[in-house]
């Protein structure tokens, strides 16, 4: 029979199927259960509930608990002991209004040698963790000698006592033998694309001093709308880093990994990095800012070499100031950034912080694209003409009052128009933005290159289409140039003026059109922090052969970014407790870094 339910504490039993709470007097009905008494209790009397709930909890942690039990069966005459652990025992709230509010439940000893089975060599159990433990590995840039470590052993003889901790030499092994099924899945979904684009870069390892060139592979994976990429390849490079060498390197790849030459829509490399050349040059230029940042690194190196000095700024304020690093031009500005923060915290110098936030002013833009087309989540390529006219409309309608900042605005002005003036003249990058929904048409500054675009775009679609002839004059816009810093509010002002030239253009026969004149009729659509990928998801069905596009456009990234990111990582992999690594091993890492988890298998 089964035990009373223990909410009978808390009621009377009435007749005709009721019950009475003994706390606030209601009238239940039970039905011959306890389900309204449990709701009852847990909506009105809910902190009767959990004080009960932290009665038990205290009485059973005071209460010594043997730690282990042993169950007895004769067999024969022989008597043979099963050890059961207290971890097999597993405590389960109830949900049955027929029993206590909690109860514990033990497994048979059949379950628990099934377990502990499990957990052996072979065992599905074992498999499993040591496969986590890989995933680890790999993701979190740990060293194999981890597994030795004192601490991380204790951890997993804590929560799975029974796993039987492998070597890292055989971590290693389990490593190899993941790349090797994953690598071959890779393959399988590479050998699928029609498109993709490939980025590189050249990188040396200072412990060892050794050169390695990285391939990341860049794709559209139709079936989720996303762009993905995976880092294929890191080759050590034990010769002149020569042209015919990198490109022996490339054919490499490609034969590797399967990949043909046709379906290689751009191979982007560092090639001095245009944008980062621009500032560093405009800052060069500008003799009276370059004195200027000098002297704020100087004082920042005091800072932070002076003991003295940092306490008594730690007094003022939590934060610290930032000092430049060469490499990366994106750190002057946050230096000064910094610096101009905590000017009330270093008075003696404030006579130059006006300065600085004129300054600032001018390299905010600057900034903002950096990060903006640095993304490797999201279609990049078809940014960069658009980014290009928001950066000059920005830095155009800043007014200085000094003339150090005069100076730096005429420089800025001069280094994009020197660097970037081409840029719409590049047909993948013009018929990638002219793919981008949100921009269109709307940011071509020069009639020739959006012309050029278009016929490019035109012959793409007539591919895909079988339309042999497309007779239509598509005219870019003119527009007119004219708180809170926003990179994108003059496309938000040329976006509307677009709108309203497009409704006085609309006409009855827009659905008899072919799709491309469609969507060159079409304003741009979605908003600035939209993925395109997901605009086009819902476009492909209005624009069928256009929306074939989108994978062998999109898939292009706009720097070598993701490439200079990988060996970001592999600084972080190779290490002191790394610094042996063979570059064999570095390549398995990295390529296991970058795979999506659905590959590793974890659930």
């Amino acid at each position: 029979m089964p035990s009373k339910s223990e909410l009978w504490r808390y009621f009377d039993k009435l007749k005709d199927g009721k019950a009475s709470c003994r706390i606030c007097k209601k009238i239940l009905k039970t039905c011959g259960n306890t389900s309204n008494l449990r709701c009852h209790i847990n909506s009105v009397h809910k902190m009767v509930l959990e004080d009960e709930i932290r009665k038990i909890k205290t009485s059973s942690s005071s209460e010594e608990v043997e730690p282990s039990f042993k169950k007895q069966k004769i067999e024969g005459g022989d008597k043979v002991e099963v050890k059961i652990t207290d971890s097999e025992i597993t405590q389960i709230p109830s949900c049955s209004s027929s029993d206590n509010l909690y109860q514990t439940k033990q497994l048979t000893i059949d379950t628990s040698m099934k377990r502990i089975v499990s957990y052996g060599e072979g065992g599905s159990k074992h498999s499993q963790i040591t496969n986590t433990i890989c995933y680890m590995i790999a993701k979190d840039c740990q060293p194999f000698t981890m597994v030795e470590n004192k601490g991380f052993k204790k951890l997993m003889k804590l929560t799975s006592p029974l796993y039987k901790m492998p070597t890292a030499n055989t971590f290693k092994k389990q490593i190899e033998q993941k790349y090797n099924f994953v690598s071959v899945e890779v393959k399988k979904k590479l050998e699928l694309l029609k498109a993709y684009c490939i980025t590189s870069d050249i990188w040396t390892e200072t412990m060892q001093t050794l050169s390695y060139l990285g391939f990341t592979i860049h794709y559209v994976d139709m079936e989720d709308h996303e762009l993905k990429s995976i880092m294929l390849e890191v080759y050590e490079l034990n010769e002149r880093h020569t042209a015919e060498y990198i490109a022996e390197k490339l054919e490499n790849l490609c034969t590797e990994w399967n990949l043909k030459k046709d379906y290689i829509t751009t191979i982007v490399t560092d090639g001095g990095s245009n944008m980062v050349k621009a500032i560093e040059r405009s800052i060069q230029n500008t003799q009276d800012l370059k004195e200027l940042i000098n002297k704020v690194k100087q004082i920042v190196t005091w800072f932070k070499h002076s003991v003295r000095a940092s306490d008594e700024l730690r007094t003022l304020t939590s934060y610290k100031l930032i000092q430049e690093v060469s490499t990366r031009w994106n750190s002057t500005y946050y230096m000064l950034k910094r610096f101009l923060n905590l000017r009330g915290s270093i008075s003696n110098i404030i006579n130059k912080c006006d300065y600085i936030g004129e300054i600032l002013n001018l390299l905010r833009p600057l900034e903002a694209i950096t990060k903006e087309i640095s993304g490797d989540k999201y279609p990049t390529c078809g940014m960069i003409i658009p980014l290009i006219n928001v950066l000059n409309m920005q830095i155009s309608k800043i007014k200085p009052q000094y003339s150090i900042s005069e100076n730096l605005k005429k420089n800025i002005l001069a280094e994009c128009q020197k660097r970037f003036s081409n840029a719409a003249h590049n047909t993948t990058m013009a018929v990638c933005t002219l793919l981008d929904p949100r921009f269109n048409k709307l940011h071509f500054q020069d009639a020739q290159a959006l012309a050029k675009a278009i016929i490019a775009l035109k012959e793409e679609y007539k591919l895909i289409s079988n339309i042999v002839n497309l007779d239509e004059s598509d005219e870019s816009s003119d527009s007119d140039h004219t708180s809170e810093f926003n990179l994108w509010q003059d496309h938000h002002k040329l976006l509307k003026e677009d709108w309203i030239k497009s409704k006085q253009k609309k006409s009855d026969a827009d659905g008899k059109l072919p799709e491309i004149s469609m969507y060159f009729q079409t304003p741009p659509t979605g908003r600035i922090g939209d993925n395109p990928l997901h605009i086009w998801k819902e476009l492909a069905s209005s624009h069928p052969n256009m929306a074939q596009l989108i994978s062998k456009y999109f898939c292009n990234v706009g720097t070598s970014v993701p490439s200079e990111r990988l060996f970001s990582k592999t600084g972080i992999i190779i290490n002191q407790q790394r610094n042996r690594l063979k570059p064999k091993t570095l390549n398995q890492l990295l390529f296991l870094q970058c795979v999506e988890d659905k590959y590793w298998g974890l659930g």
